[in-house]
């Protein structure tokens, strides 16, 4: 006699393993699901699965405008506007980081990660206050990036050196 759990654990595996025959991916499957629906703002997940899949296999250009797609249809997805700002973080498009960054950290002021996206194109953009600042903030909410201590470091080294800044 087998159990009724594994019976509903193999019946569920069947159908994923099948779906992914079928769809063979997030990327194709967020495809369909856009393709197949009328432009309505529950889509904004779909392109923001779609966009994460897209800046995972190296397709900037594309997650931005899935990311863009999905600001559309839901102006309040704050990780949308992080992502975003991330891609442009790597194209070192720090105004458009900066902007992203702004909103984002409006729609929720509690990710460390996005201080962190600003903190850098601050830096960049010569703002060394600005980008102590974030770091610091950013350590306020997750002290276990170590990443941004040696930004931080950089950044108070700079300010010594060129005071005005």
């Amino acid at each position: 006699v087998v159990s009724s759990g594994l019976l509903y654990v193999l019946f569920f595996s069947v159908i994923v393993f099948n779906r992914n025959k079928t769809w063979n991916n997030d990327f194709i499957f967020m495809s369909d699901m856009i393709a197949k629906n009328p432009e309505v703002p529950y889509l904004y997940r779909a392109y923001g699965t779609r966009g994460n899949y897209l800046k995972k296999h190296s397709r900037p250009d594309e997650a931005i405008q899935d990311y863009t797609k999905a600001i559309d249809l839901k102006p309040d997805n704050s990780s949308a506007y992080a992502n975003r700002a991330f891609l442009n973080m790597d194209r070192q498009n720090w105004s458009a980081v900066i902007s992203d960054a702004d909103i984002a950290i409006k729609l929720n002021f509690r990710s460390p990660m996005i201080y962190q996206i600003r903190a850098v194109a601050k830096y960049y953009l010569n703002d060394l206050k600005g980008a102590l600042t974030d770091c610091n903030k950013c350590l306020e909410l997750d002290p276990s990036i170590h990443q941004i201590n040696e930004l931080r470091d950089a950044i108070q080294d700079s300010i010594q050196k060129y005071p005005g800044r």
